[in-house]
């Protein structure tokens, strides 16, 4: 039985996997000169599966720091969502996946064709606390369980700045 592939509208679409369709992915990735034979010579069905692991990852690394809330409790997938305010300040709507969303999906997909996007890791991190001092101001982060290890890909960091809260440790001050 092959997987099904069901994309995100911005309406909570029971069983929801990707949030991006395989033409919109194709767009984006002739907007910005993705190699043609890196991504248009890929069958569809690894496109599907690709936009299904790259809708996995973005959920997993940053549900925790998303913006707003559920808009759907029933929704198997993270957006859409409500009450999301982007950093200059308007309202992103409930009803629509946002387009920085949308094409991070492309790009989490993109790579998920040449490598994996969530590997396991072997040997969890060690940093316990990471202390700052610029002057007399001094920061310290600590990290419950200690900071571990895990890929960032830059340009999705980038394209969800508006959707996500910033990243960072507990900050606790110490002089």
């Amino acid at each position: 039985m092959a997987a099904t592939f069901t994309v995100e509208d911005g309406t909570g679409v029971s069983g929801a996997n990707s949030y991006l369709t395989i033409a919109d992915a194709d767009q984006y990735h002739l907007d910005i000169g993705t190699a043609a034979a890196s991504w248009d010579n890929l069958s569809d069905a690894v496109k599907q599966q690709a936009l299904r692991d790259g809708t996995r990852y973005l959920d997993a690394a940053y549900g925790e720091r998303w913006k707003g809330a559920r808009a759907d409790g029933t929704n198997p997938l993270d957006w859409p969502r409500s009450y999301v305010i982007d950093t200059d300040g308007f309202d992103v709507e409930s009803n629509v996946i946002p387009q920085g969303l949308k094409d991070a999906c492309a790009e989490a997909a993109f790579r998920a064709t040449t490598e994996t996007l969530t590997p396991d890791v072997t040997t969890p991190g060690t940093v316990q606390t990471l202390a700052e001092q610029i002057g007399p101001i001094k920061r310290t982060k600590v990290y419950h369980g200690g900071q571990g290890e895990y890929k960032r890909f830059t340009v999705i960091e980038r394209l969800l700045h508006d959707l996500v809260e910033p990243e960072g440790g507990r900050l606790l001050e110490r002089a």
